[in-house]
């Protein structure tokens, strides 16, 4: 992803990258000529790189997938002094997706059973994606439920029927599978499905590079892609 963005903003005319960093090279040192940093890193560097944006000022623009409640809690910190997108998916594809599946888990009613189904290459290291978390959570906010409560990643074994209140969530790894998610609607006699399919993962970083574009300039804050795409 880092080389996919540094290509692709290098070809932008709007963009110019001024510093990339990466596993074992110097850190951001003064800065200068910095706007707005993309942070496509690991967990473990989100807490950190996220108090050096708001602390120098730089809009940053995170795809770290698999945040926790400290991570988001990070993000929420460095949003009260600088400009702050975090997104578990940049494609424009995948965030019309998450516009729509609610709207039809309400249009569809509470007799359409929710699943979620999402695969990735074998080198994936979260389980579910973030995106697939990120349609769980729409879900569960259309029909009004809890998503800890709500969401069920399934046992082996007499699991009993399926409870009313459930989303069901299922994960696929292996070979070389950019990224797939369907959201399934099963109901009496009918069943409906609604999904996205990558096969570069150059959406990502256009997405990406969208993003921060648009978050140059903007007011300190919590951002989303569905802000940059005025969803």
């Amino acid at each position: 992803m880092g080389q996919r963005l540094v290509a692709l903003a290098q070809a932008d005319p709007e963009l110019t990258v001024v510093f990339e960093v990466d596993q074992g090279s110097d850190p951001l040192s003064d800065g200068e000529g910095i706007d707005v940093v993309i942070d496509f890193s690991v967990l473990g560097a989100l807490e950190a790189n996220a108090a050096l944006c708001a602390e120098r000022g730089w809009g940053y623009v995170a795809g770290t997938t698999g945040l926790e409640d400290q991570h988001h809690a990070a993000l929420d910190a460095a949003a009260t002094k600088t400009a702050v997108l975090w997104a578990p998916n940049f494609s424009v594809g995948i965030n019309t997706l998450l516009a729509l599946v609610g709207q039809a888990a309400k249009m569809l009613g509470s007799d359409f059973d929710l699943e979620v189904v999402e695969a990735h290459h074998r080198m994936k290291v979260d389980s579910p994606s973030g995106t697939a978390r990120g349609l769980g959570a729409v879900l569960a906010a259309a029909r009004g439920w809890d998503y800890s409560e709500a969401v069920a990643h399934r046992p082996e074994g007499q699991i009993g029927k399926r409870p009313d209140q459930e989303i069901g969530m299922s994960v696929v790894r292996g070979g070389s599978v950019v990224g797939e998610h369907t959201v399934l609607y099963l109901g009496p006699d009918e069943q409906v499905s609604i999904g996205h399919r990558a096969t570069n993962r150059d959406i990502f970083a256009r997405g990406a590079l969208r993003a921060a574009k648009w978050l140059h300039g903007q007011a300190p804050g919590r951002y989303a892609m569905a802000d940059v795409l005025a969803l």
